[in-house]
């Protein structure tokens, strides 16, 4: 779906590739960030040390998007401190590999970077991905006892990252939570292409949209940081999220814009030395 004339009001609401921060259509937004994060997992793998497509959880039924890739950093301790970051796509595309901008930001300040896959949506219920990611993210957690954590994700990933939040287990090892350009009740996508993509129904939406009072709970330092050229649906959410977040006690959330779109907030992160970089880099560093 590439014409503007193709989208429905709903559709435009949270089509993300609809409001890139330079001209240019939707196709091309893709493809450059495509082309930005292939390019990015070249130098990283030139750069840094790694193991690649580490598998998690039941192997009987799983493929090769149920692995994670770990980074390990030039200087520091590995495993000592421990970022998971989890990739977006509308739970339908994307993966681990699509997000090699990310690591460098944490890989300079001495933590170990896992990128976590994930079995899409369209391939199963979108329940078992929410139950796929916490799975995860408890194994790492496990074979890492004395780590530090603290976990991010970018658009459905934030989605997906404030769902492992919500669990008790899961939330008591991080320090920190970072939500890029997330999106936290997706019932409104039901009637859209991104619903219809994964088959979404009401039910499910209801199941999985973000629990406030379950993520109010986590005791870490939690950032909303969002695109300012973004669909206006995730802006209206991050907006309120934030809001309902402080009024129900979480008193320890930050809500951060930046001048870029849905895709250049997390391609600019391969360079530290960008404001977006600098930010998150202090954000987890506090």
């Amino acid at each position: 779906m590439s014409l503007l004339s193709e989208y429905s009001e709903e559709d435009r609401k949270f089509s993300c590739s609809l409001y890139p921060k330079l001209h240019q259509s939707p196709d091309n937004v893709i493809q450059n960030f495509i082309s930005h994060q292939l390019q990015c997992m070249s130098e990283l793998l030139a750069t840094y040390e790694h193991e690649l497509d580490v598998p998690y959880g039941d192997q009987s039924t799983a493929n090769d998007r149920q692995q994670f890739d770990v980074w390990f950093p030039k200087n520091g301790e590995k495993f000592r401190k421990i970022h998971i970051f989890i990739h977006g796509g509308y739970w339908q595309e994307g993966s681990r590999k699509s997000s090699a901008s990310v690591p460098p930001t944490f890989l300079v300040h001495g933590y170990t970077v896992i990128t976590l896959g994930y079995t899409l949506a369209s391939e199963i219920p979108l329940e078992e991905v929410v139950d796929l990611v916490r799975r995860g993210v408890k194994d790492i957690i496990h074979n890492h006892p004395t780590a530090e954590f603290s976990i991010s994700g970018h658009s459905a990933g934030g989605h997906l990252a404030a769902k492992v939040l919500e669990v008790e287990e899961l939330r008591i090892n991080m320090n920190a939570g970072l939500l890029i350009a997330p999106i936290f009740d997706i019932r409104p996508l039901v009637e859209t292409y991104i619903g219809r993509g994964i088959r979404l129904t009401e039910e499910t939406a209801e199941k999985c949209s973000v629990k406030l009072k379950e993520l109010a709970k986590f005791e870490g330092t939690l950032a909303i940081i969002n695109a300012k050229h973004d669909a206006p649906g995730l802006l209206e959410q991050a907006a309120e999220i934030h809001n309902e977040l402080l009024k129900i006690g979480k008193v320890d959330v930050i809500k951060e814009e930046f001048d870029e779109d849905h895709f250049s907030i997390l391609g600019v992160l391969s360079n530290t030395t960008s404001t977006v970089s600098e930010w998150v880099q202090a954000f987890v560093q506090s």
